[in-house]
């Protein structure tokens, strides 16, 4: 059943993957213009977290090193996933923090 869970879930974290970073390039390569490519959103949270529900047990199991490397390098490339939300969300906030405030430097402050 673990097994299930990560092949299924290995598959969606690379059709993310492959929706986000693949797909428009080959459309391009086809010939393809950007007014008619249709940009779509994967499948979210899922990929990565039926990874994660397969891996947890795996951790206390004794599971190879390739098993580990794996489920991290899936997790890490599932771009719905949550690590990309946060890292997404935290740059986000970073650049209109840089846009509405500035650092005063030391002659301004008096």
């Amino acid at each position: 059943m673990l097994a299930l869970a990560f092949l299924v879930g290995a598959w969606i974290c690379l059709f993310n993957f492959y929706l986000s970073f693949v797909r428009y390039p080959i459309h391009r390569l086809r010939g393809g213009s950007v007014e008619d490519f249709e940009w779509t959103s994967g499948i979210p949270m899922l990929g990565s977290l039926l990874v994660a529900t397969a891996w947890l047990p795996w951790t206390r199991g004794g599971a190879s090193a390739a098993c580990h490397v794996a489920s991290c390098a899936l997790m890490l490339c599932d771009t719905c996933g949550p690590l990309w939300f946060f890292c997404v969300t935290a740059v986000m906030a970073w650049r209109r923090r840089g846009r509405t405030s500035r650092v005063r430097t030391n002659r301004e402050m008096g």
